[in-house]
């Protein structure tokens, strides 16, 4: 599919930025059932591989509702780690903590997160960012 920003530039202002997001949710409103997540993940780190870039990161961004597609956590991890120079994160939005407790705890640690509310996600994304930072500094 095509991607909902361009690498450069990206959006100038909040007004692009929140027509990005806008893009966004109108796309999950006409998806098909069915899951992608494993091939969407592989081709996302796939494609942060070949770019030319000081850092590399994809975020999956899921309800982690995967079991009943056949999809197993050691699926997802294989996809999300499958190049040591991608630094892949899974941020799972779920009520149902089980199952997005038992993915968390097959990926490496700190590329897992749970938010129980979508309300949580920014502060995910601060968080790994941050906590990025902190390493590399």
């Amino acid at each position: 599919g095509d991607p909902f920003v361009e690498s450069a530039p990206p959006p100038a202002d909040a007004r692009e930025r929140l027509q990005v997001i806008q893009r966004m949710a109108a796309h999950t409103q006409y998806c098909q059932s069915g899951d992608c997540t494993v091939e969407a993940a592989a081709a996302a780190v796939a494609d942060v591989r070949d770019r030319d870039a000081d850092e590399r990161f994809v975020f999956l961004v899921s309800d982690a509702n995967l079991a009943r597609y056949g999809v197993t956590a050691d699926d997802l991890r294989a996809a999300l780690c499958s190049d040591p120079t991608v630094e892949a994160h899974a941020i799972f939005v779920s009520s149902v903590r089980d199952e997005a407790e038992a993915i968390r705890r097959a990926l490496p640690l700190g590329r897992g997160h749970i938010c129980l509310s979508a309300s949580d996600v920014p502060r995910t994304f601060k968080e790994i960012l941050h906590r990025r930072a902190m390493l590399g500094s």
